[in-house]
């Protein structure tokens, strides 16, 4: 089974769609704002773009006093990065994956490979792959046309789900329901045909494609995708990129497609995919909101949500957002992992935006040093222990051998010393290893993991490379509590490890599972010390 469908599958058992889907000061010298890839894009006061400094503080403020589990922000107002702030031990040159905002990128190929005569909105689906075509040709499948998988109107009842040796050929082989045009489902599968049309009519991968037009115009580098069996970018999920990157592809947008004095996505194409092609009479995902509280409800364009306040975003499970407000010349790029997305984009209307003027706003050296002072503050909530305990001398260094599980771990050590745990995970073909620091971020000492490579894997989320953060503390006396975030991922894991004697039992829970209130898929681990 492929990485995007043991993905799903993961989504799906604890209870999600698949749709809707910072630095602290210790940090600070170790990943400086000017690494490579960050800091492209201009800089100004908020006062001088029409902002107050103050909006941006209630702003920060309440999004850091939330529950959710926020990443990064950047805001820019008339194309300058008037505030910005990352969670420890989230930095800004880390990639970060965009789930579905991913969507928004194959759109800008689709349209770039439109403007360079590759093929047409109007041309059907059935035309790019006829050795794929079922024995019999629905009249819906062969009327299905590049704009409705754009739109997300192919006809389908529900999406059909990427699988088998052939992506695109488990496309073609879904019935197709109703007349293209006439019925909305959210469909990612639809947006991996559209970057597979791109390969097949370009002989690029979507990636490629977009790298010389898109990608280094606009400095966006080390960005990576996900790739089918057929080596096509899954279109749908699967980009990694910056904050600032996502903050520069929404400017581009604003700008109506040109950078720097050159157009590089048609205007036109900007505007098409911008607009409304669906009138939603409810949530498609869902809910009781009414229309004019629930952005999900306001229109969906090329692979483009509309927003209100006459706005267009990307949009990522877990709450990835690229919000482009034209009236108000305004950019915000958020990364984050929630469960109450709403709540997020909320954030936005209500703080953001009735601290927004046309003009400029008299300096205000007082209220932009509060401002620096919360962005360089930011960090991840952890849950507050002891740093220490007098268990720990005891139980360091030596090996607690584990019972069989499902996992194939052997055992585990915890070698604990000058504030620091490094826990080594023992497998028949081989260790690994990861830091945590008590009461602060600890970065591994091996640098990038698999994120499968986790001490623990975590079944039916991406194997990508990641750097992992680790901080550890003494929920009691007895009860070590140790914390992963894979930085350059949306979610994170944890393990509760709890000693009894030479007894010791290991719980792992993955934050999908922990937010959903459910029990996480892996078992729980018991063994002794040796």
């Amino acid at each position: 089974m492929t990485e995007v469908n043991t993905r799903r599958k993961f989504i799906k058992q604890i209870g999600l769609g698949t749709a809707g889907l910072v630095v602290v000061p210790s940090l600070l010298s170790a990943f400086p704002a000017s690494a490579k890839g960050v800091n492209n894009l201009p800089r100004s006061t908020p006062e001088a773009q029409g902002v107050s400094s103050e909006a941006l503080s209630k702003l920060f403020d309440a999004m850091d006093a939330s529950e959710i589990d926020f990443h990064s922000i950047m805001v820019m107002r008339n194309g300058f990065v008037i505030g910005e702030g990352w969670w420890a031990p989230y930095a800004p040159q880390y990639k970060h994956s965009l789930y579905s905002l991913s969507k928004s990128f194959t759109s800008c190929a689709v349209g770039l490979a439109i403007n360079e005569g590759h093929f047409t909105v109007e041309d059907n689906v059935t035309k790019f792959f006829p050795e794929l075509l079922p024995a019999q040709i629905s009249p819906n499948l062969a009327a299905m046309k590049v704009k409705h998988l754009l739109t997300m109107n192919t006809g389908h009842k529900t999406a059909p789900n990427l699988a088998g040796a052939n992506w695109a050929k488990t496309f073609l082989d879904t019935p197709v329901e109703f007349e293209p045009g006439t019925n909305y489902v959210y469909n990612t599968s639809a947006t991996y045909m559209l970057s597979a049309i791109v390969t097949k009519t370009t002989g690029k991968t979507a990636l490629e494609f977009l790298r010389p037009r898109i990608l280094e115009p606009l400095k966006i580098e080390g960005a990576d995708w996900e790739v089918s069996p057929q080596g096509i970018n899954s279109g749908g999920v699967g980009l990694r990129v910056r904050t600032e990157d996502i903050a520069s592809f929404s400017q581009l947008y604003l700008n109506k497609g040109k950078w720097n004095g050159k157009q590089l996505i048609p205007a036109s194409w900007v505007e098409a995919s911008s607009k409304s092609y669906w009138d939603f009479k409810t949530n498609p995902f869902g809910g009781s909101s009414p229309k004019e509280k629930d952005d999900w409800q306001q229109g969906y364009g090329y692979q483009f949500w509309r927003t209100k306040h006459n706005g267009f975003r990307s949009d990522g499970l877990y709450g990835q957002f690229g919000i482009i407000l034209p009236d108000e010349n305004l950019v915000v790029a958020i990364t984050e992992e929630s469960f109450k997305t709403q709540q997020t984009l909320d954030f936005v209307w209500d703080i953001l935006l009735p601290g927004l003027t046309k003009g400029k706003l008299p300096a205000n050296s007082a209220a932009l040093a509060t401002l620096k002072d919360k962005q360089d503050a930011l960090k991840v909530d952890f849950k507050a222990g002891q740093n220490s305990s007098p268990l720990a001398g005891t139980v360091s260094g030596k090996k607690i051998v584990l019972e069989s599980n499902t996992l194939g771990a052997k055992a585990v050590t915890f070698n604990i010393a000058n504030n620091n745990c490094e826990l080594t995970v023992h497998y028949d073909n081989g260790d690994r290893k990861l830091n945590y620091g008590f009461g602060k971020w600890e970065l591994a000492k091996n640098g990038k993991v698999m994120y499968k490579q986790l001490p623990f894997p975590v079944p039916g989320l991406p194997d990508v490379s990641t750097e992992v953060a680790g901080m550890a503390t003494w929920k009691d006396a007895n009860t070590l509590y140790l914390a992963d975030r894979p930085v350059e991922t949306v979610n994170s894991d944890s393990l509760t490890v709890t000693f009894d004697g030479s007894n010791v039992k290991l719980a792992l829970l993955n934050s999908v599972v922990e937010a959903r209130k459910q029990k996480d898929p892996r078992p729980e681990l018991t063994g002794k010390i040796a």
